[in-house]
């Protein structure tokens, strides 16, 4: 069983997860662990600026490094099959990667937009596809709901900084995907909220493993038993949480509270924008 969610996490490969377990991620709210999404290609581009670092010591070194970053996550979202949410997070990556080489600011907003662009470019249908419509949705809480109040909440203390952050990330990100995902799927994992710090955190620790073994073969043996520990406690996690009474809601809202919902919300984020003094547009 470690070994399917393993395969699922790093290789996009979920065919052997049984329908046990593959329940218990949902009803924990913990799903998202199982498909390659922004998180893998986040940490994929993470890591390989963190490994490419020293070329910045060297006469344009820094350039190679950023087309190299480039290239690795695009050859990792190609072997995952291209999943909208990895070419979501790999077209964000790249462009801020490409202001990064031309010396560009970046906006993150600016990046999610041109995400969203480029991809219905290219394949039109993705409009429809739940995958392409939850992952905007959790980067569009994130950017306009978690960072402004993040900032918001500073402490001085940077444990509980980070945790504020997981908080408030997990929140926004459910926030808006919770009516879609509900009229989906018909539940509501209310208790995903809370143990996603925890949950995020072990994904990223099978991730990171699982990349330095895909990555560097001659270290399997050595870094195996950990990413296998690491991973059967994020599965034990997944089962607990799933077993907990309460922490689902069977929940199936009309297609109609869902537009209702969203209509909502943008009409709130364009009623804070109008009331801010100092407002502005960034192109």
């Amino acid at each position: 069983t470690v070994d399917e969610a393993l395969r699922a996490m790093t290789v996009g490969d979920r065919s052997g997860i049984g329908s046990e377990l593959r329940e218990a991620y949902a009803r924990s709210g913990m799903s998202h662990l199982l498909a390659l999404s922004g998180l893998h290609t986040g940490l994929l581009f993470l890591l390989c600026n963190l490994a490419l670092g020293w070329l910045g010591l060297i006469h344009h070194g820094h350039r190679v490094k950023n087309l190299l970053g480039i290239v690795a996550v695009w050859l990792f979202v190609a072997a995952a099959d291209f999943p909208p949410s990895a070419v979501r997070a790999a077209v964000m990556c790249t462009i801020l990667q490409w202001a990064r080489f031309s010396s560009s600011y970046y906006r993150t907003l600016n990046g999610w937009a041109a995400a969203a662009l480029l991809l219905l470019a290219w394949h039109p249908y993705y409009l429809f596809d739940i995958g392409f419509q939850l992952s905007f949705l959790a980067v569009a809480g994130i950017l306009l709901v978690a960072v402004p109040l993040g900032a918001c909440l500073r402490t001085r203390y940077g444990a509980v900084n980070w945790l504020l952050d997981m908080l408030l990330v997990s929140f926004a990100a459910t926030l808006l995907t919770l009516p879609l995902s509900a009229y989906h799927f018909g539940m509501v994992p209310w208790l995903g909220v809370w143990c996603s710090p925890l949950a995020v955190l072990l994904g990223m620790g099978v991730v990171a493993l699982g990349l330095v073994v895909l990555l560097l073969p001659p270290l399997v043996t050595l870094v195996r038993p950990l990413l296998l520990q690491v991973a059967a406690w994020q599965n034990a996690l997944a089962e607990w949480v799933a077993s907990i009474e309460g922490a689902v809601s069977e929940l199936t809202p009309s297609i109609g509270m869902v537009w209702a919902f969203y209509l909502f919300f943008l009409l709130l984020l364009v009623g804070m924008w109008s009331w801010d003094r100092k407002k502005s547009v960034h192109l």
